[in-house]
């Protein structure tokens, strides 16, 4: 996924990107993903999840962009992907 975030700039971009990468999945061996679904929850009232995703690939690509190693720990944007990509 920290592949994806760093070669697409908008978040339907990125989810469309991940699915292609899963499309054919199994396939190649794998029987399954794992999701660290125990990442913190971050709450900000009035804001969708979209847009919390949107929030958080903005600065996942700004650490990318700057040249440092990204990890992919944002719960929103991770859960944004994994929704269209699985």
């Amino acid at each position: 996924m920290e592949e994806v975030i760093a070669e697409t700039t908008r978040l339907d971009e990125a989810k469309e990107a991940l699915a292609q990468r899963l499309a054919d999945v199994r396939a190649s061996g794998y029987v399954g993903l794992k999701f660290r679904g125990r990442l913190p929850i971050r709450v900000r009232l009035g804001l969708d999840r979209d847009a919390l995703a949107t929030d958080s690939l903005r600065k996942a690509r700004e650490i990318v962009d700057a040249g440092r190693p990204y990890r992919l720990t944002d719960k929103p944007l991770l859960e944004a992907l994994f929704d269209r990509g699985v």
